[in-house]
């Protein structure tokens, strides 16, 4: 004898459902959540770490660009008598034909700072025409300082030297660094153009 859809015949002739009970959807159903809920969490912790190495990329991409700029300005500083290269630990205040703005080759006084923001964060800005351009943190620092080599390579916390033996601009200007671990980092820019101011009769001053 055919039985009706969706049952089965027992051994002693009666029908017995073949669909879940409803204990059986419950158990179902609190597994489904639990699946759902933990590929939500994963979602999530991904989203988190990704963005978090997204942001760490574009801090170290930017602090390498500054330190890219920091060097091509120091290899373009140009010697001005009106306006000498004045440096300290925390500061440069200097003329360079490779600013950041402007086109290349056309001189204008330019500063570096290396500072410390409200937070207590090392921070490295550039300014160009007394007005800054950019600041750029520079994370896990415990010191950070400016470094001043004369032609015999002796380095210096301030330009020009105290004992005034030196004069013109220096040979490198160096950004000293000294991480919370311990470690210490040089990033060191060599001076290409001359060191003293050349008098050209014919080229107009500088002002």
């Amino acid at each position: 004898m055919p039985t009706p859809r969706g049952h089965a015949i027992h051994p002693a002739g009666r029908h017995h459902p073949t669909g879940f009970t409803l204990m059986e959807t419950l158990v179902m159903l609190l597994l489904v959540s639990l699946a759902t809920a933990l590929m939500f969490q994963t979602l999530t912790a991904y989203r988190v770490a990704r963005e978090r190495f997204l942001v760490q990329g574009e801090l170290l991409d930017v602090r390498t660009l500054s330190e890219d700029w920091f060097v091509e300005s120091v290899r373009g500083l140009h010697p001005i008598g009106s306006r000498p290269l004045r440096g300290e630990p925390g500061q440069m205040e200097a003329t360079s034909r490779n600013p950041l703005l402007g086109p290349p080759g056309t001189p204008a006084a330019i500063a570096w700072r290396v500072e410390q923001d409200a937070a207590g964060t090392w921070v490295l800005a550039y300014v160009q025409e007394g007005v800054e351009r950019f600041a750029v943190p520079m994370p896990d620092l415990d010191s950070a300082r400016l470094v001043y080599l004369d032609a015999e390579g002796g380095s210096h916390s301030q330009w020009p030297p105290a004992s005034g033996s030196q004069t013109g601009l220096p040979t490198a200007v160096g950004l000293l660094r000294q991480w919370v671990d311990g470690r210490t980092s040089l990033r060191l820019a060599a001076v290409r153009g001359p060191r003293v101011e050349r008098i050209d009769p014919f080229q107009p001053e500088i002002e």
